[in-house]
């Protein structure tokens, strides 16, 4: 007769969150999935903002394979691809990474922090606090295109004539790099913006 499997769920929730710490990034999401208990010191974990300390990179990448809904994940460690569910709305572009946390663009141009791994969103402020970006309404006060003036940065200032620009378009043409000075899910982070005009 076979001794009963032991049961895993009676570990004490901080020893099983130091040893989640460890843990690879493709390791840590199956350790999330055992059971409820698991689940719960998993989420502890995240919502800690402690990263775990030795972790091998990740990449991820867009690809037909994982579908519009999902990206694909390949792990340095395991030297595998992995496709990883996104929540909604899907990702249609990304401007930047840092510290396991995406800056994605929404179909209205406004940048957004995601991380992947947990599905955690923040907002950042929208594509009209740039002084070169006024929103257009239409008659029913419906967000319906931005206006974009540029100018080439010599004194006096002299802008080009603004010119419109479709609401998913926008960012393409003003974002060029986010960085980020540390993990957002601690509460104290600074985003940086590369934008246009020049």
């Amino acid at each position: 007769m076979e001794a009963p499997a032991p049961d895993w769920s009676g570990l004490p929730a901080d020893i099983l969150i130091s040893i989640f710490q460890l843990l690879q990034c493709p390791d840590l999401l199956r350790s999330a999935a055992v059971c409820t208990f698991w689940q719960k010191a998993y989420s502890t974990l995240r919502r800690s903002g402690v990263c775990p300390s030795r972790q091998t990179p990740c990449l991820l990448y867009c690809t037909e394979a994982a579908g519009a809904k999902a990206l694909g994940m390949y792990s340095l460690s395991e030297r595998k691809d992995y496709s990883m569910p996104l929540p909604e709305p899907p990702i249609s572009n990304w401007i930047g990474s840092s510290h396991g946390w995406l800056v994605t663009m929404d179909e209205k141009s406004d940048l957004m922090l995601l991380n992947p791994i947990t599905g955690d969103k923040i907002a950042l402020p929208p594509v009209t606090t740039m002084e070169h970006v006024k929103p257009v309404l239409n008659d029913d006060g419906v967000l319906e295109e931005y206006k974009l003036s540029f100018y080439h940065g010599e004194l006096p200032r002299v802008e080009r004539t603004p010119y419109g620009c479709s609401l998913d378009r926008c960012g393409e043409v003003v974002y060029i790099k986010v960085i980020l000075s540390s993990d957002p899910s601690t509460g104290k982070c600074i985003v940086m913006l590369i934008h246009q005009p020049y």
